[in-house]
């Protein structure tokens, strides 16, 4: 059904026929014309219920048929007692609509052939009901709970990260070729290309090279940075646009390369960023010291950075990329971490919205 002409939430009892509409159905079937006024009956279709009188004048109606009065009770008494059903099952449904209704904004017009929205959104997450729907998204939360210490929007995380893999299951990816991506970051070669979002955004088909599903997706609120995840033997990473900048969407990118290169087969959900406020897991700790020497040259401008606010230091990003051999969008990203005049900071913008 096209998404315009169809309903969040579809009642089903308006697919089931009254007893007024199955007669009315059998009157037509049978070229019974002004039914309603040889019965006395006006709108018959709406009819949820008929007296015995009026089914027993519509049995005369059609030639005194051999048990179709009862079929019409037996058909009255079924819908009557399915319709209390039907309406605490349309309201249960209403009540799922309003939570799940957060993932649509990853369903990117893909999953449209539900009878409703609701069930486009159950299509989406390949899954039988709403409520699995719920408990899976609970123990997805419970993860970056684990992992992050902070509260994720569990349907806003459990939606971007399956929107990540429903575009890592339409990669065609030979083996995961560790050596290949090493001497990539090796290389250094994308240290030339640092200040280009088009480059950046042309990494995926690189990666596929090196067996690495590398997936970009838009940000909703209360998720993530990024994450890895591990499909036979293959790593997904899923870079989100939070901040909507390059600098960061390059640590982003790196911090997980640093999970992928240092723990492997390990699935990880990226809260926070580098927070030197935070106690993070040895994990996390390791892949910032990854991600610190490939874009930092290590930590020494980070530290340097906070330890000059404090003592009312000034400075400036070149200055800075200068001093510690940095690129200026990296020594402008510390110093915005720092809150030292955040508006004067470079900043180049990145977004992952095409598609969406």
């Amino acid at each position: 059904m096209e998404a315009r002409n169809k309903p969040n939430v579809l009642n089903m009892l308006t697919n089931r026929n009254t007893v007024g509409g199955e007669l009315a159905d059998i009157f037509e079937a049978n070229g019974v014309d002004n039914y309603e006024e040889a019965l006395g009956v006006s709108d018959l279709r709406s009819k949820e219920k008929l007296s015995k009188k009026v089914i027993a004048k519509a049995n005369e109606l059609l030639g005194g048929r051999n048990g179709l009065s009862q079929y019409l009770i037996d058909f009255q008494n079924k819908y009557l007692e399915d319709k209390p059903h039907f309406i605490e099952s349309y309201k249960n449904a209403k009540r799922s609509f309003t939570i799940l209704k957060k993932a649509l904004p990853m369903l990117k017009g893909e999953f449209n052939e539900g009878y409703d929205v609701l069930d486009d959104i159950l299509d989406f997450f390949d899954a039988d009901n709403e409520n699995e729907i719920i408990h899976n998204s609970i123990d997805e939360a419970a993860l970056f709970r684990k992992q992050n210490g902070v509260e994720p929007d569990h349907i806003h995380l459990s939606a971007w990260l399956r929107r990540g893999e429903i575009e890592f299951n339409r990669i065609i990816l030979p083996d995961y070729d560790e050596a290949a991506l090493k001497n990539w970051i090796d290389s250094k070669e994308w240290l030339t290309k640092i200040t280009d979002p088009a480059y950046f955004k042309s990494l995926p088909d690189l990666f596929r090279t090196f067996g690495v599903g590398l997936v970009y997706v838009p940000f909703l609120p209360k998720t993530v940075y990024g994450a890895v995840r591990w499909y036979g033997n293959k790593p997904l990473v899923e870079i989100s646009d939070r901040e909507k900048d390059l600098a960061t969407c390059w640590y982003t990118l790196f911090h997980e390369l640093g999970h992928v290169i240092l723990h492997k087969n390990t699935n990880i959900f990226e809260g926070e960023t580098f927070d030197p406020k935070r106690r993070g897991s040895n994990m996390e700790r390791q892949a910032n010291a990854f991600a610190s020497r490939y874009l930092f040259n290590g930590d020494s401008l980070r530290i340097a950075i906070f330890d000059r606010m404090r003592k009312n230091v000034f400075m400036t990003a070149n200055n800075l990329s200068e001093e510690f051999g940095v690129n200026t969008i990296f020594t402008s990203y510390w110093l915005r971490k720092a809150q030292y005049n955040p508006t004067m900071q470079r900043h180049i913008s990145i977004d992952f919205l095409d598609g969406y």
